[in-house]
């Protein structure tokens, strides 16, 4: 049994030499590391410094004096606005106040031309029945005279 323990030990063994990779595969993940960090340097930790100091530059610096102009110019604006909002309120009454005095004077204007309408049709009416009347009373006396 002994050739049999050895015979399975040294197929083990040839298996594990040629499909187990894992001592081959680790050495190589850390040679590629150590190749991969040598190339990069400190590249990433200056560019961190880097944006660091410019963060800190633009808050004690940029910050205070944009925030500064934008008082400086949002001012101002802030009260043209203002002002433009009350000339726009103003106006916007004075047509309101307008409006209503044009309703006004239409309704004024359309109840005139209402009353020269009725007047017109009554005058009308009575022309016409003044004609009507005559030609009646015409009709009438051709007819009393036709009957004679």
């Amino acid at each position: 049994m002994a050739s049999g323990e050895a015979v399975a030990k040294g197929c083990g063994n040839v298996f594990g030499r040629l499909f187990d990779h894992r001592a081959a595969i680790r050495g190589e993940n850390r040679y590629f590391v150590k190749e991969f960090e040598k190339k990069r340097g400190n590249r990433d930790y200056d560019q961190i410094k880097q944006s660091v100091e410019m963060v800190k530059d633009v808050q004690h610096c940029l910050l205070p004096e944009n925030v500064k102009m934008s008082k400086d110019f949002l001012t101002p604006m802030q009260e043209k606005v203002n002002e433009v909002l009350s000339m726009v309120s103003d106006a916007l009454q004075i047509e309101q106040q307008f409006e209503t005095t044009r309703q006004v004077k239409d309704k004024r204007v359309s109840e005139k031309d209402l009353e020269d309408f009725l007047a017109d049709c009554a005058r009308k009416r009575q022309e016409v029945d003044d004609e009507c009347e005559q030609k009646l009373s015409k009709f009438k006396s051709d007819l009393f005279d036709k009957n004679k």
